[in-house]
């Protein structure tokens, strides 16, 4: 067989096989880059799934019959706690600052719906009601706190020294060392959100 007929023959073989070729390798390829663009894509797209920080769960309030006093008079102060929604404690701190040098303080005592194991210190150096509430481990339900509830945590009998504005705060923080005012939750051991009010007295004689 010549030269001639050989290439007659080959040359019509060549382009059916690289027709062929064109035809597996070009949908493989698209394919390819197909899949490639949606892996792309998904791993690109978040899943939107943004932890919200929880609401306030109760509100700490200070109460008293009025708000302008007189030096040398005493008035009762009660400071309480007004659930939000519903929720279990294992613990409640709260520390109350005011200046010991416009006010003594006097009379300090726990709310009667509270645990029993509690410890009250009035420290009338730095100026500070320390109030602490713990509730017993046998007690696996925590002390629960209703919605819409008051429960009072602590009174004390105010009297004045000298004309000004007398205020109570809550102290919240790391204001003072040791003395972040909190609330566990049962369960998790979380300290629960919350809010407070700022009681200011205005004294006169």
């Amino acid at each position: 067989m010549n030269k001639e007929k050989i290439m007659k023959i080959l040359i019509p073989l060549l382009a059916v096989v690289v027709v062929l070729e064109s035809v597996i390798l070009i949908p493989k390829l698209t394919d390819n880059k197909s899949s490639d663009g949606l892996a792309g894509t998904e791993s690109d797209v978040g899943t939107g799934d943004v932890e919200e920080s929880r609401q306030t769960v109760a509100d700490f309030v200070f109460a008293t019959d009025t708000k302008e006093m007189k030096v040398g008079k005493s008035y009762k102060v009660i400071l309480n706690l007004v659930g939000q929604e519903k929720f279990a404690i294992d613990g409640l701190e709260a520390y109350i600052k005011y200046d010991p040098n416009l006010v003594a303080i006097s009379g300090l005592k726990a709310g009667t719906k509270l645990p029993k194991e509690t410890v009250l210190v009035n420290d009338s150096t730095s100026g500070v009601l320390k109030s602490v509430f713990l509730v017993s481990l046998e007690n696996k339900a925590g002390f629960q706190v209703a919605a819409n509830s008051t429960t009072e945590v602590v009174s004390f009998t105010m009297t004045p020294k000298s004309e000004g504005v007398v205020s109570f705060d809550l102290i919240s923080g790391a204001e003072v060392k040791n003395t972040n005012s909190l609330l566990v939750e049962t369960g998790t051991s979380d300290e629960l959100p919350f809010a407070s009010n700022k009681l200011d007295i205005n004294v006169t004689k």
